[in-house]
């Protein structure tokens, strides 16, 4: 197991091509079961803002990967 980095919005790998996530609607801050519908959660109920329907913020953050690839200079290793 391990890590990898690659290039948002190319499908590089096929790996964007099958996404599946669930977003949650109300949620109650305190442990208590509220019904399907979230009429019991009581008066500590928080809606749920999905970050990636906040299009600014993901272009803002994609600015600043962009910016930090373009300054990074090239390693270059030598042999001993």
């Amino acid at each position: 197991m391990g890590f990898f980095r690659i290039e948002m919005g190319k499908n590089l790998l096929g790996i964007e091509s099958k996404i599946n996530w669930a977003t949650p609607g109300q949620f109650s801050e305190t442990n208590y079961p509220c019904s399907e519908d979230g009429n019991n959660c009581g008066p500590t109920v928080r809606m749920y803002i999905d970050p990636s329907a906040d299009m600014e913020s993901i272009s803002r953050r994609l600015s600043v990967i962009q910016h930090e690839e373009e300054t990074l200079s090239p390693v270059s290793y030598q042999l001993q």
